[in-house]
């Protein structure tokens, strides 16, 4: 006759035969295996263990955090595997709160365990790019650096989008909290080499959510007391119930015999005494929920502090200077509604000026904007003299498009017109327009420069600049045949139809910047970037 195999026996084969599947990369099939397993031997932890590693595999956080859990209920202290598979099945399911609180916990157990340390690790890091990664930011940057608006939107995978004086720049960033103040370096495709940075919240993110995991353990402690306490009430009940059990002498005797024979009815009819497996043994539902979780009370940031390098190419080391700039946590459609709105606020009294008076107006504080001499970045420029430069472009670009927020966007459209020969002003204008022209070649700002004001980078930026010149042009040519129908102006301020700009050139202050000026802008003091300043 064959010997029956027992449960357990079969169990660990299908566990050694769920660790081949795996190797193999046959991971529906170890899942398979390790569920019979489970199924015959529950209460074997190194196959909840093997099932949540399996799980992790195919990035099924939920289900291989539910088995990590069921293996840190049923396997011995000594045994800590359960907690880094708990603590990267945590991370998957992004929730590095939960997943350093499991990895301190597991390390109490077993203080050299690698896999923990890593994980606590890199659970603190991604805890804090959890919350930079939340929301987008906005502030206004020093004066010294042009006093612009800017918005930063980070991203959990990498990324971050920029807008910067009305354009939108994609570009990538990493984080490094092993530093105090905390390291981040922003790369653009145009500023391979990224620029150093320090930031902070608010709200001291790290300390705040080792108190909250300290608080945390103190209920789950004095629970466990509480129900320790409980549990040794209720065995006392229950002792003193076994000494009250009526028995007779051991008398021969008449009335001892019918005593006893009363005694035998009684436990005839009532019920017997509660077992230790039947009341004081949990189920595995109840001992997973006696005690309550205890939930988690954290504070949000609400700012963010940035440091970039000013007059310099190191890395700050304080949160002072110029490059310092606070930034406030908004929505992604409060971010975009800003910088839009950044754009054009026209001021009232200008908009009830005559058209040829907006125009004279525009040259006349362009001209004051403009320096006496501006040269820009070149590669023999100490840092220092490289920074100087940039900060005053920056700041000339920061002024131009103040400049144009308050006109109405066909003035500036016709004034570069003027200026680049492309239609003749008209006799009320065209002194003003001279003069902003004499101003302009004085300072080396002509069409035909390389990097010159705004040039294109690429046939795809070509290819857009010429798309939103045309949109351009159209309103701009309605809003001038408006003012050519209500005040009898010649039709020669009409904004042409060859409006198309070879030379791919910024339009009003918030329109396109090149590559070279998007990297220069956004980095701030990276005068090594180069660039030109936009003006129109």
């Amino acid at each position: 006759m064959q010997e029956e195999i027992s449960p357990a026996v079969r169990a660990a084969a299908l566990k050694e035969e769920g660790n081949k599947f795996l190797s193999d990369g046959k991971t529906e099939k170890a899942i398979e295996a390790y569920t019979e397993a489970i199924a015959l031997e529950p209460s074997n932890h190194i196959f909840w263990s093997n099932r949540s590693a399996a799980y992790l595999k195919i990035n099924n956080g939920e289900e291989s955090l539910r088995d990590a859990e069921e293996c840190i209920r049923v396997s011995p202290p000594e045994f800590c595997k359960g907690y880094s598979r708990k603590a990267t099945a945590l991370m998957l399911l992004n929730r590095p709160a939960e997943a350093l609180e499991t990895c301190q916990i597991g390390l109490k157990a077993d203080p050299g365990n690698k896999v923990l340390q890593e994980t606590l690790k890199s659970s603190k890091k991604s805890y804090v790019n959890q919350h930079l990664t939340k929301t987008p930011w906005i502030g206004t940057v020093s004066e010294a650096l042009g006093g612009y608006e800017q918005s930063f939107q980070f991203q959990p995978e990498g990324g971050v989008c920029i807008q910067i004086l009305g354009n939108k720049m994609d570009g990538r960033y990493n984080i490094n909290i092993d530093h105090k103040p905390f390291w981040l370096d922003v790369y653009l495709p145009d500023c391979p080499t990224g620029v150093p940075h320090v930031f902070k919240f608010d709200v001291d993110l790290l300390s705040d959510l080792q108190k909250e995991i300290d608080r945390r353990e103190g209920v789950r402690a004095e629970s466990k007391k509480k129900k320790k306490k409980k549990g040794k009430k209720a065995n006392k009940e229950k002792e003193e119930q076994g000494q009250q059990v009526a028995g007779a002498g051991n008398e021969e005797t008449d009335s001892a015999a019918a005593a006893t024979s009363a005694a035998g009815g009684d436990e005839d009819t009532s019920p017997s005494a509660p077992s230790p497996a039947s009341s004081s043994s949990p189920s595995p539902s109840s001992s997973s929920t006696a005690s309550a979780d205890p939930g988690w009370h954290l504070s949000e940031p609400t700012s963010l502090t940035l440091v970039c390098p000013y007059m310099s190419v190191e890395r700050p080391r304080k949160f002072e200077g110029e490059g310092m700039v606070e930034m406030k946590a908004i929505s992604a459609g409060e971010a975009d509604a800003l910088m839009a709105g950044t754009q054009r606020k026209v001021d009232a009294k200008i908009l009830a000026l005559p058209f040829d008076d907006q125009v004279k107006s525009f040259c006349e504080e362009m001209v004051s904007l403009l320096p006496e001499h501006m040269q820009g970045p070149s590669p023999t420029d100490s840092a220092e003299e490289g920074s100087a430069k940039m900060a005053a472009a920056l700041r000339l670009q920061s002024n131009m498009m103040k400049l144009d927020n308050r006109y109405p966007e066909p003035v500036s459209l016709a004034v570069q017109l003027y200026v680049e020969g492309q239609q003749e002003p008209p006799p009320a204008v065209k002194q003003s327009i001279e003069t902003l022209k004499k101003k302009m070649d004085a300072l080396g700002l002509k069409k035909n420069e390389e990097e010159g004001i705004g040039s294109a980078s690429s046939a795809s930026r070509l290819k857009e600049e010429k798309e939103r010149l045309e949109a351009k042009r159209k309103e701009a040519s309605a809003t001038l045949s408006s003012h050519d129908d209500e005040e009898g102006r010649s039709k020669s301020t009409e904004a042409p139809s060859n409006l198309d700009d070879p030379e791919g050139r910024s339009v009003g202050g918030g329109g396109k910047l090149s590559g070279r000026q998007k990297a220069a802008i956004v980095l701030t003091a990276m005068a090594v970037v180069g660039g030109g300043v936009a003006l129109f």
